[in-house]
């Protein structure tokens, strides 16, 4: 799961990584390319070695795509991340 609490205008991310525990996020940035909105998540924590994801924001669907490269198994995966409905104020 990435939360993001907060997108700065020069692009950095205030984001979390839980896996499901918190993995520590070393650098968090989106930036348009084309006409997209790109992400960049870096993860420095045990177990994952400067692994990070590529990610792309699809607005008519309202999720990120795009890819994990696991440093440490030397692998990339396909991954889709949906955002959670929140819950409703009580």
């Amino acid at each position: 799961m990435i939360e993001v609490a907060s997108v700065s205008p020069d692009g950095k991310l205030e984001a979390k990584y839980l896996n499901p525990q918190p993995v520590h996020v070393s650098k968090a940035e989106a930036r348009r390319e084309n006409d997209a909105l790109a992400v960049l998540l870096e993860l420095t924590d045990r177990g994952y070695p400067g692994s990070y994801y590529t990610l792309t924001y699809f607005p008519s669907e309202d999720l990120l795509r795009g890819v994990y490269h696991h440093l440490g198994l030397q692998q990339n995966f396909d991954v889709t991340f949906f955002r959670l409905a929140e819950e409703p104020p009580r």
